[in-house]
């Protein structure tokens, strides 16, 4: 699954990359450009892209042990967006 991300404390976008490990606290962005302000502690935001379903997140990084892969853990999620987390989780569960 595509997903696009930024940095909330600039609001500049860090690039388009991929989502691997999809569960409904978290995932792991891979791929995405090397971008130096991207560390443990910030905070994201995240667009996740597949077919129909287009969810914006905000997301803490909380692991970063390579330069193309980091954890991030979801904050804060609305109900209807924790409604379509379950709908991708499911997506991709199967």
């Amino acid at each position: 699954m595509s997903l696009s991300v930024e940095d909330i404390r600039s609001g500049e976008p860090v690039g388009i990359g991929e989502a691997s490990d999809l569960s409904k606290g978290g995932l792991r962005v891979r791929y995405l450009p090397v971008h130096t302000n991207i560390d443990v502690g910030n905070s994201i935001g995240v667009l996740l892209m597949d077919d129909d379903i287009f969810l914006f997140v905000h997301a803490e990084v909380i692991h970063n042990s390579a330069s193309d892969s980091y954890g991030v853990e979801f904050c804060d999620l609305t109900p209807a967006n924790n409604k379509l987390l379950k709908r991708l989780v499911n997506r991709f569960a199967n």
